[in-house]
Formats: C-alpha cells, sequence, structure tokens
C-alpha cells in the first residue's frame, strides 16, 4: 500500500514545475478545475485540483473574477495581449488554451459570415434572372458585379485571420468595452464592418432599372445593339468577341470597339435619364453631395472680387471626363485622379506618362476646353491645399 502511495506521489509531482504556471494562469483569469481539464486533456482533473490546492485555491487568489461575463472578458483581453506579442515571445501552451476555450473556431466563422453578407451588400443587389442585364449595368457604370467566383475569395483563411487579428489589436488597445461575451464579439464586429462599409453599400437594382436599361438599348444603332445582346447574353446565348466577329465577318477588334461605343453611348443616356445615381454606393453619394457644397463655399470663399474665379469642375474626378479607356488607364498610371491635377500638368508632363501618345492629347485637351480649362495651368496654395484634402477625402482606403 505505502508503494503504491509513494508511486502516485511520484507521478503527480511528474511535470509539476512544468504545468503549475499555466494551471496557475488559467485557474487566475476565472477558468474552474473542470473547464481547464477541458481544454489541457493531457492531465487529469484530480491532478488539476491538487495544482489550485497547493497554490491556494480559491483564496489564493482573491481578484479572480467570478461572473461569467467578467471571465470571457478577462480571457480575451489576455488572449489578445498575447497575440499583439511577437511569436518569438508568445506563450504558446497558454495561448492555445485560451483559443480552446474562447472557441476562436467558431469566432472566426462569424467572422466570416459578417464580412461575407457585408461583402454582398456593398454589390449591386438584383434579382437572380437579371444577372447579365446587371452585368450590362455595371459595365455602364463601371461598378464591380459579384459572384460565386469572387465570393469564394472569402474562403481564404489568411484574410480571415487578418479581420480577426484587427479586432484583437482594437481590444488590446482599449479604444472600445471588452465585450463579456460571444454575443457582444459578434456585435463588436458587426459595428466595426458596417461603419468600415457604409458608405460603400450599393442600391438594390429592381425591376425598374431594368426596364429602363431596355429602353436605353433601343437608342443604339442596330450594329451596336446586335453586338451589345451578344456579348451580354441578353435573351440570347451568350457569345465571344471571336465568335461575333465570324458572324459579322469582320475583325475581332473591330467588334470590340463597337463594344465600348456602344458602352459610351448608354453611360451618356444614363446620364439624360439622370439614372447614373444607381451606380452610386448609398452613402457616397450623400457624402460627395456634402463634399461638393464644402467645397463650392470654399471655392465661393476664394472668389474674391478682383480674383481669378476658381472654376469648379477642377474637383471633379478625371473618370468624370468620360475619356477614351486607354486614356483613363493612363490618368491611373500617371496618378492623376482630379481634374485639378491634371489641368496642372504640361503636354510634355502628359507624354511622359507610359502608353499616352498625341491622339489622347488631343482628346484630354478637347475635354478641358467643354469646360472652360487647359493644360499648363497655374494654380495658387489655397487651390492646391483644397485639391489634396479633396483628393484625401476621395482614396481613402475601404478596407480593413
Amino acid at each position: 500500500m505505502e508503494t503504491e502511495e509513494g508511486e502516485s506521489v511520484r507521478d503527480y509531482n511528474v511535470g509539476r514545475r512544468e504545468r503549475e504556471p499555466l494551471i496557475r494562469e488559467l485557474y487566475n483569469l476565472g477558468l474552474s478545475v473542470h473547464e481547464i481539464s477541458k481544454i489541457v486533456t493531457k492531465w487529469s482533473e484530480a491532478t488539476l485540483s491538487k495544482d489550485v490546492a497547493r497554490v491556494g485555491g480559491v483564496k489564493g487568489f482573491p481578484d479572480r473574477p467570478k461572473k461569467q461575463g467578467d471571465v470571457f472578458a478577462t480571457v480575451i483581453r489576455r488572449y489578445a495581449k498575447i497575440e499583439a506579442l511577437d511569436n518569438q515571445f508568445a506563450e504558446d501552451e497558454l495561448r492555445d488554451a485560451l483559443a480552446t476555450w474562447l472557441r476562436v473556431d467558431l469566432i472566426l466563422a462569424m467572422i466570416y459570415c459578417i464580412e461575407s453578407t457585408l461583402y454582398q451588400l456593398v454589390h449591386p443587389c438584383f434579382p437572380s434572372n437579371r444577372e447579365r442585364h446587371a452585368r450590362l449595368l455595371g459595365a455602364i457604370f463601371k461598378v464591380e458585379i459579384s459572384d460565386e467566383s469572387s465570393d469564394a475569395d472569402f474562403s481564404h483563411k489568411d484574410l480571415v485571420k487578418l479581420w480577426w487579428q484587427n479586432l484583437l489589436a482594437v481590444i488590446n488597445s482599449g479604444e472600445e468595452p471588452v465585450p463579456q461575451s460571444r454575443e457582444q464579439l459578434c456585435k463588436m464586429e458587426i459595428s466595426r464592418a458596417l461603419f468600415r462599409e457604409r458608405a460603400d453599400i450599393m442600391p438594390i437594382w429592381d425591376e425598374n432599372v431594368f426596364l429602363l436599361l431596355d429602353e436605353m438599348i433601343l437608342t443604339l444603332t442596330e450594329q451596336e445593339r446586335s453586338v451589345i445582346i451578344k456579348r451580354y447574353g441578353l435573351g440570347v446565348e451568350k457569345r465571344t468577341l471571336e465568335q461575333i466577329s465570324q458572324d459579322m465577318l469582320c475583325s475581332r477588334g473591330y467588334v470590340h470597339q463597337v463594344e465600348i461605343r456602344a458602352v459610351r453611348k448608354l453611360r451618356k443616356e444614363a446620364c439624360k435619364c439622370k439614372i447614373e445615381v444607381i451606380g452610386r454606393s448609398v452613402g457616397n453619394a450623400l457624402q460627395r453631395e456634402f463634399k461638393k457644397r464644402e467645397a463650392e463655399q470654399e471655392v465661393a470663399s476664394l472668389n474674391v472680387k478682383g480674383a481669378p474665379v476658381i472654376n469648379a469642375n477642377l474637383f471633379c474626378r478625371v473618370d468624370d471626363l468620360e475619356l477614351s479607356v486607354r486614356a483613363t488607364n493612363c490618368m491611373s498610371n500617371g496618378n492623376i485622379m482630379l481634374v485639378g491635377e491634371l489641368v496642372q500638368k504640361t503636354e510634355a508632363d502628359c507624354l511622359k506618362i507610359k502608353n499616352f501618345g498625341r491622339t489622347m492629347l488631343s482628346e484630354i485637351k478637347a475635354k478641358l476646353a467643354r469646360l472652360g480649362l487647359e493644360l499648363n495651368m497655374q494654380a495658387s496654395d489655397e487651390l492646391n491645399a483644397l485639391l489634396a484634402r479633396c483628393r484625401q477625402n476621395q482614396n481613402t482606403p475601404r478596407y480593413l
């Protein structure tokens, strides 16, 4: 009997120094002995009970949280602190134990559901039987249309973990109250995601929108209408540029030019019908109006008597000039976002941009002339300050 008791004592003492700091930490965070035994399965509950009694039991941890909400808040705060450390200093065993107790796998699934739902909201919503028409509208308004293949990006583990890391960083920094349950953690993530994506939520494209699109298509020439219908499969089988070019007995490049010309006509027709707003996000439409009014007020304050009048078109985006696809790409390559930035460039500056040629230069000069503007214009420091602020407002990162 004494031999059996001696072996039992020796078995208990094996690894005691290894497990005691972990058990002390977990118990101090508010976890019960039973909960610890469930997440650290290599030691029995009886062994863990002896460890807790050895370090003083409940009386040995007077500041130990007792309420379930306080326990959750304490655990996730400690977990966030560990995640904020460099890997070489991270307490791996403690982190794994806390991750098991928090059910991080369920939290990651929750974050995936929230973010993927919002991903759908920042893309136009439309009836499933109008998907091909919606893709045409997307081309007209330069709006991305979501589909199953694009939604697959959200299954990427690294992206979901990045959102989780950002949430933990907020908890660790103390910027927001620490959640006391998974439900509160869920609400916290929804609130942060909505705040981030609210301005980019797109309007609903209902049947009335597509009836207007059908009327707009009738304004095209017969050739343009035929290309658009076949390219987007509107009521017919969708066809490639190569297939259409064979039907029309012409080159593939010619068909592509017809398509581009047709889309531009539809874009202008949408502006005439004043429905271009459906291609803008709901939040941004309101923000743009406020920024437009603010810019107009500041421009008016600068347009003092005797000083040169500032053209409000300087604060428009170059996209609004309805440039050709190549010219628009060149503006992007040259990091030119606003008309006010473009007019300060010389012809030589423009020609230095990759793929920018004389034809595009003539196109841009003609577009600017219609607005009463030209290249190589001088801007005051006040105007450049306004342009910089306008650019910053329009170039704010949407994600994370």
